[in-house]
């Protein structure tokens, strides 16, 4: 739903409102101009307050939208940099475990040597 269109909607809603209900009163002529002019002034400052509050809320959005953006940017940046890392340091320990694996077989090829040798 359009943001503009139900601010405006709400205003007309409320004035229509206002008018119906000042209209429907039992009064004189006399009486109903005056509560008209009196609740004019309220109704412009009404008016007043809600365009600023609303002017006040879209900014609140707009900030937190953008905050929301960068920290999210700077979310998966910390990760990527924490999977190369990662990834990093696997590859140091693969290399390690790779040099451990290749001297066990080197020391079981040693001792199957002996073994064959003893037994000849």
């Amino acid at each position: 739903m359009n943001k503009k269109s139900l601010l405006f909607g709400l205003i007309v809603g409320g004035v229509a409102g206002s008018i119906t209900a000042l209209l429907s009163a039992p009064s004189s002529g006399k009486e109903l101009r005056q509560q008209l002019t009196n609740s004019k002034d309220e109704w412009i400052a009404t008016v007043k307050d809600m365009t600023k509050n609303a002017n006040e809320l879209k900014k609140s959005i707009h900030v937190l939208t953008t905050e929301g953006k960068e920290m999210a940017v700077q979310f998966i940046t910390d990760v990527k940099s924490s999977i190369s890392e990662w990834q990093n340091n696997i590859e140091t320990n693969k290399e390690n475990i790779y040099s451990e694996v290749q001297s066990l077989r080197d020391t079981i090829e040693q001792l199957e040597s002996q073994i064959k040798k003893e037994k000849s």
